[in-house]
């Protein structure tokens, strides 16, 4: 480590500089958030559309029939009764990001975890911008794309220009992380790919379980 001022050679517990005495400030390697926090949030997200999933459905279809449009609501049902439930998740799970990302910036989990969604810019996100990042959500294996790197930038990240930080990162702290190196291949190695992507498709199978579950009054 060298002093910003002359270039001398700094110890890392160095709290000013021995050539010409100015305080060191330690440098900050600005990253996204890593996987695992991603994944705890993922988790998190997922119960909770399990928890509201029955109210939702309950304002949704009143909401739809009051302003007489049955065929909606309906539609929705005849899909999920195609998809063994699947179709009343992608709806629950559109509105659930899109309501709370394009407000507060994070969905219920990244409150727990203290993490925000913003631009490449260190922005807020603007309404469309986090509606191509909802629609992103739902390409097949999206989650997949998370495992390439321990600071993953997924599919939905790139494809919406979107990265989640942690809350105490200001626009310029972002502007400072290359996206360009974390989109790309540098995780770990190929056995740790393998144990991660068995955990996720566990878990997310006993997640997919009790959310199939709790949407069956969608489809009654």
């Amino acid at each position: 480590m060298k002093c910003d001022k002359c270039e001398g050679e700094l110890s890392k517990e160095a709290k000013f500089c021995p050539g010409c005495g100015v305080e060191t400030k330690p440098k900050i390697d600005f990253k996204p958030t890593p996987w695992t926090k991603r994944f705890v949030n993922l988790l998190i997200d997922f119960l909770c559309m399990a928890l509201i999933s029955y109210p939702f459905w309950i304002t949704f279809g009143a909401i739809f029939s009051f302003i007489g449009m049955d065929v909606v609501t309906n539609f929705i049902i005849d899909i999920d009764k195609v998809s063994e439930g699947r179709g009343s998740g992608v709806v629950l799970l559109f509105f659930y990001y899109l309501f709370f990302e394009s407000l507060f910036q994070k969905s219920p989990s990244k409150f727990i975890t203290r993490t925000k969604v913003v631009t490449f810019e260190g922005k807020k996100p603007n309404f469309s911008t986090i509606v191509t990042r909802t629609i992103s959500r739902v390409i097949p294996l999206d989650a997949l794309s998370f495992l390439d790197n321990y600071f993953p930038v997924g599919w939905h990240d790139k494809f919406s220009k979107t990265i989640v930080v942690p809350d105490s990162f200001s626009a310029d702290d972002v502007k400072k992380i290359n996206i360009d190196e974390f989109t790309k291949n540098l995780s770990s190695s190929f056995v740790g790919k393998v144990i991660k992507l068995l955990l996720l498709i566990a878990l997310m199978g006993i997640i997919s379980s009790i959310i199939i579950v709790s949407l069956n009054p969608a489809s009654k």
